[in-house]
């Protein structure tokens, strides 16, 4: 199917574009061997809280055929990244990707000081796959497996 993706061209919250992708829903396998990256702010910035803000940060490199998935443990106490980013036209999942900014949600007012650990970035490998053989025999024994 055709879906158009919006991005920042340059600057997050100056250029936006959007291009129109191919893209289907699909499987994918996940290793359970993965890395911990750290998003570190590379600038001070001022943050008031209940105004998410970008932060550029140190790069956090993304191999090719991998995903990045938070930790969901707080690391800064102003406030949660919410979402890694990058500016330019985004790039598929098999491809090398670089973060460079923290889409930060601050709970307080204050500044975050470059070098400062905004949060942990479990990088896990993972394949694209075929769709599930047979979903409705897989979800009633996910059902069964895990009814209260």
């Amino acid at each position: 199917m055709k879906v158009d993706m919006t991005y920042w061209e340059d600057e997050i919250g100056k250029t936006p574009k959007k291009i129109t992708v191919e893209a289907e829903p699909c499987a994918i396998f996940v290793r359970s061997k993965a890395e911990w990256q750290m998003a570190i702010a590379a600038e001070d910035k001022k943050v008031e809280a209940n105004k998410m803000v970008p932060i550029k940060i140190m790069p956090v490199e993304i191999p090719g055929g991998a995903i990045a998935v938070q930790c969901f443990f707080m690391r800064h106490a102003l406030g949660v990244v919410v979402s890694l980013a990058s500016v330019g036209k985004p790039k598929p999942v098999e491809e090398d990707r670089i973060a460079d900014r923290a889409i930060f949600s601050p709970i307080e007012d204050g500044i975050i000081y470059k070098g400062e650990i905004l949060a942990i970035i479990n990088i896990f490998p993972a394949a694209i796959g075929e769709e599930l053989p047979d979903k409705e025999a897989v979800y009633a024994w996910m059902q069964q497996r895990y009814k209260e």
